[in-house]
């Protein structure tokens, strides 16, 4: 019988909390993406005019609604796209906002973190998800030691507090 430590418990919630961020960036880029494809006269972001589909997708909007077609569409092609470290995470936000990267992740370190510089709020994210895919593909464990990395109660509250406010700085940002 296996038994299942408590820190099993810390790492499955940092890997669900970044997940859940990954989930929520997808679902609100694509969301605000069709209400811009709606705002007829509204210029579009640089990304989303570069967006491209098959003439079998614009087929299918002669049948279906171009909210319903655009969705699915998007939401197929941008969930092979990783929203966890901020690069992707602003290339992603470019299809729903004229801001450049750097414009975007200096207010949102304005938000989370006004004392702190973007490169460190940048690297307190990159950490993050660095940490959550040793912990999805590697078992959490230093491959210099063959032990697992120690994980705390604190460092992961404080790692799904930092989630939270990222996603409330993201979502100012883009209002």
């Amino acid at each position: 019988m296996s038994q299942v430590e408590h820190t099993d418990l810390y790492r499955a919630a940092w890997v669900q909390a970044v997940s859940a961020l990954d989930h929520w960036l997808h679902r609100e880029i694509v969301s605000r993406a069709i209400v811009i494809i709606n705002d007829r006269p509204a210029p579009r972001p640089d990304r989303l005019k570069a967006y491209t589909v098959s003439w079998a997708t614009v087929e299918d909007m002669q049948n279906r609604s171009i909210d319903d077609v655009m969705s699915e569409h998007m939401t197929e092609r941008l969930g092979r796209d990783s929203y966890q470290k901020p690069d992707r995470i602003a290339e992603g936000l470019q299809y729903v906002t004229h801001k450049k990267q750097g414009q975007i992740w200096r207010e949102v370190a304005q938000i989370i973190l006004p004392q702190r510089t973007v490169d460190e709020i940048k690297q307190r994210q990159t950490e993050i998800a660095d940490r959550r895919n040793k912990i999805a593909h590697e078992a959490d464990i230093d491959h210099l030691t063959g032990t697992r990395r120690p994980i705390t109660a604190p460092q992961t509250a404080a790692t799904i507090d930092w989630i939270e406010s990222l996603g409330l700085a993201i979502r100012s940002v883009l209002n």
